[in-house]
């Protein structure tokens, strides 16, 4: 959402509080469905592959997984959890 000062803007109603609303009315109610959402995972998947294709970032990944293989909450350091990304729904 791009926002301009309310100094900046004449409309006295056009205040911090309205942005706030619009705001939060796109986080708890995106305008997508679960066919977005398989394709936002398909392209993040793609991409995700596409990054671990180059050598410095393949090694920066096995850098990782092994210094934080006791500490799974930092080996996925740049993407997340894969199984959390590929079992995502619109329920949670």
């Amino acid at each position: 959402i791009n926002f301009v000062e309310p100094r900046e803007i004449l409309d006295p109603d056009y205040n911090y509080q309205i942005v706030m609303d619009a705001f939060f009315k796109v986080v708890k109610e995106p305008l997508f469905d679960g066919q977005l959402l398989e394709l936002a995972k398909r392209q993040l998947e793609q991409e995700r592959k596409q990054y671990y294709e180059l050598p410095a970032n393949f090694a920066l990944n096995g850098f990782f997984n092994t210094w934080y293989r006791n500490t799974p909450n930092y080996q996925d350091s740049v993407f997340g959890d894969e199984k959390t990304l590929k079992n995502v729904s619109l329920e949670e």
